[in-house]
């Protein structure tokens, strides 16, 4: 156990995405992150939540959101490839696949991303963080 008053080293996220530092982490809020038709039927996309990087993901007809680090080396999953066929989205860095339905990664089902709260209202794409 560290002391009081001891730094912390910053987590992967925020290293990679400083905004996330500013965010309060345990404010929740619904923010605006896109408009229907900026993602294809099967892309995915790196948005902002308030500060927050989220993975959006559009597959099926469906909007999904996760959280846009992968549990296994944090890469960013919203840059990933999202395969249909498997109903997956896959981390860029090294492969770890996502179910997209669960967002359990299918190596080790016990590593899953945080599913956001997505709403359609009218041509704006909300989550909620």
């Amino acid at each position: 156990m560290k002391p009081l008053g001891t730094a912390i080293q910053p987590s992967i996220a925020t290293r990679i995405y400083p905004r996330a530092a500013l965010a309060d982490p345990f404010e929740m809020g619904t923010f605006t992150v896109a408009k229907v038709g900026d993602l294809r039927d099967g892309q995915a996309k790196v948005v902002d939540a308030g500060g927050t990087p989220v993975a959006l993901i559009h597959a099926r007809g469906t909007y999904r959101a996760f959280s846009n680090v992968c549990r296994h080396r944090g890469g960013p999953i919203g840059e990933g490839h999202v395969d249909l066929k498997e109903g997956v989205v896959i981390c860029p860095f090294h492969g770890w696949q996502y179910d997209l339905d669960t967002a359990k990664a299918r190596l080790n089902p016990m590593a899953k991303l945080e599913i956001y709260k997505v709403e359609v209202v009218g041509q704006e794409i909300r989550v909620t963080v």
